[in-house]
């Protein structure tokens, strides 16, 4: 796989990872490593994905406050449209 020049290590290395094993799917956030994952048939899961996921299958209670978490401390960055979506496909907001 020839690396984007756009793409961080970590990117780069989970999507050559996902291709040498053809895992089919790949944990990824940021826009760029999720277009290139697409470009390679891979399907890009989000931590936002994740997480909603993990709510449907009853892995976790709630969305909300691990986003909540997750921007409060600094580590990620998300839309309040996103994080309204999100919320409202958990179930979370009436």
């Amino acid at each position: 796989m020839a690396a984007d020049s756009r793409l961080d290590i970590g990117e780069a290395e989970a999507l050559s990872l996902a291709v040498e094993t053809g895992a089919g799917a790949v944990l990824l956030d940021e826009v760029n490593a999720r277009n290139a994952a697409l470009h390679l048939a891979l399907t890009a899961i989000g931590t936002v994905g994740l997480l909603l996921m993990a709510k449907q299958r009853g892995s976790i209670a709630e969305v909300g406050p691990l986003l909540r978490q997750l921007i409060v401390q600094g580590q990620f960055r998300l839309s309040g449209s996103l994080v309204h979506a999100a919320l409202l496909r958990a179930g979370e907001l009436p």
